[in-house]
């Protein structure tokens, strides 16, 4: 547990260079946090998660990726195609609700 939870928040803090600019990085930040939710659910697993505070971690990654997200431009109604940015942005704003929902059930 404890080692999740150090790796986790090493993650989240972006403190590791693992999968650099990956799309990648946000599934895996996910499933560590995923993890560490079902750790917190125990009572066990409450009291050792809790001096890492995950959720302050999660609650500064959500906030960086809000501040991310506020930033890409509203998509045009119409637009023929795709392009790599808008594909960009739609994982941008699937990791911040990702994030939004994990902060809400730690």
């Amino acid at each position: 547990a404890h080692t999740i939870a150090q790796f986790t928040k090493k993650l989240l803090s972006e403190d590791i260079a693992v999968l650099p600019e990956s799309e990648m990085l946000p599934v895996l930040k996910g499933a560590f946090i995923f993890v560490c939710r079902q750790m917190y659910n125990t009572c066990e697993g409450l009291h050792v998660l809790i001096p890492y505070g995950l959720h302050e971690s999660v609650a500064k990654s959500w906030k960086k990726t809000s501040l991310l997200s506020e930033r890409i431009p509203t998509p045009v109604a119409g637009a023929a195609s795709v392009s790599s940015s808008s594909q960009e942005s739609q994982n941008v704003m699937k990791w911040e609700e990702s994030l939004l929902d994990n902060l809400l059930n730690f």
